[in-house]
């Protein structure tokens, strides 16, 4: 027997392609191409070592873990024991108990609530073999990005293929965890996305690249890097989406809106555009006043937008590398769970202080991210339950026309 994780076209073609190394084991002598069974059906065992079926197809979702073994007939192939389950099995097995199913889910329902709305100190990998599998709704990582940054417990200049391994693990385990329905986040430099993408492409669906505008440094022969990444998967056809707005952005002076429309100001939205997947109107932390001690801090409204687009009220958001807790303080604004996990004892403590300070962040029943005053970011369906509230101000489009906006403050009184 062995075990695998599903890749999008196996799950897509309903195959099964047993691993190079292990087809002596599953396949032996017999000459290929062949007929066989899998689970009792009909199926194909090409010559690439690929088990078809057509039983297959959807069967499972994509990376899944699956257990491929040969039977006296043909093969089987069976959902693999998560990580959970089998840190539970392991644990009954040498305290001698023999557990159910039963016991099973009561003891990961019990793990996972000791987990939620709590700031774990602890090895983000290890701490994630703890979590059963399809039951966060929403992942997201800012890793180390490899650049010799100063963290006191983790070295930040691995080797490359140290680095992308160490990656792989935890990139693997975001997506065995996250639920169908739910998203799955990575913020890094493009020079390190483009080979996440390559891994997620095998065991997850890739919705955007989402080009987040923020002026970097120069590197010598290269162009200025003026932006961050942040990939966005999931694991279904079936995931969490609402659409989002922005507000129109305006002249800093006067308040006149910035862009024309294309000469068509009399249909555009009265609050601000829809989300894209290019973000200039967030930008990075670079007051030390706003700062905490760290030394890739992100600000909570990027978090809040993603929150807002992938999850509902209640939704579990997970984070394996927290610092300051800004993943889990934008969740508990926006009356979502948390779970997040950071190896340095001082970084948990500073999340722990921050989420304390955390305050929900409502306005006639509808959650919305708001930044110095101002509304960022706002659900699409929720526009007109907070439309009245907000300040109001007159477009003269013509001499003869005339459009009423709403800015994105709260009207006074």
């Amino acid at each position: 027997m062995i075990s695998k994780v599903l890749k999008k076209m196996e799950v897509l073609r309903g195959f099964i392609q047993i691993p190079e190394e292990n087809k002596f084991e599953l396949i032996g002598d017999t000459p290929l191409p062949c007929d066989t069974t899998l689970n009792g059906n009909p199926a194909r065992l090409d010559k690439y070592g690929r088990l078809w079926s057509s039983s297959m197809k959807n069967k499972f979702s994509v990376g899944m873990r699956v257990e491929v073994s040969r039977t006296e007939n043909g093969y089987q192939v069976v959902p693999a024991m998560g990580e959970q389950e089998r840190i539970i099995s392991e644990k009954k097995q040498k305290e001698g108990v023999k557990w159910t199913s039963l016991d099973l889910r009561k003891d990961t329902i019990e793990t996972q609530s000791k987990l939620i709305d709590q700031i774990i100190e602890g090895d983000a990998i290890q701490t994630m073999k703890e979590i059963p599998d399809n039951s966060i709704d929403m992942t997201f990582a800012d890793p180390p990005f490899n650049l010799k940054k100063s963290y006191e417990y983790y070295e930040d200049d691995k080797e490359v293929n140290e680095y992308l391994a160490w990656c792989k693990e935890w990139l693997r385990q975001m997506v065995r965890i996250t639920k169908p329905t739910g998203s799955i986040f990575v913020h890094n430099i493009p020079k390190w996305l483009a080979y996440f993408a390559s891994y997620l492409n095998e065991i997850a669906y890739f919705k955007h690249w989402i080009a987040w505008d923020a002026m970097g440094a120069p590197l010598g022969k290269t162009l200025l890097p003026n932006h961050y990444g942040i990939l966005w998967y999931v694991k279904s056809r079936d995931f969490k989406f609402y659409d989002t707005r922005a507000p129109h952005e305006r002249c800093r002076e006067c308040g006149s809106l910035l862009a024309d429309y294309g000469g068509k100001k009399n249909l555009i939205h009265p609050f601000g555009t829809l989300v894209s997947d290019v973000w200039t109107d967030i930008h990075r932390i670079r007051h030390n006043l706003r700062r905490d001690e760290h030394p890739c801090q992100l600000p909570v409204h990027l978090l809040e937008r993603l929150i807002l687009i992938a999850t509902d009220e209640n939704d579990i958001v997970f984070d394996p590398f927290v610092g300051t807790g800004t993943t889990a303080v934008a969740a508990k604004k926006l009356g979502r769970r948390y779970i997040g996990i950071d190896i340095d004892p001082k970084y948990v403590e500073i999340s722990k202080a921050n989420l304390e300070k955390a305050t929900p962040t409502r306005l006639n029943g509808c959650y919305l991210s708001i930044f110095l005053g101002k509304i960022v970011t706002i659900r699409d369906k929720d526009y007109e339950k907070v439309e009245t509230l907000l300040q109001a101000k007159k477009l003269q489009i013509n001499k003869e026309k005339a459009k009423q906006l709403t800015l994105p403050y709260l009207a006074q009184g």
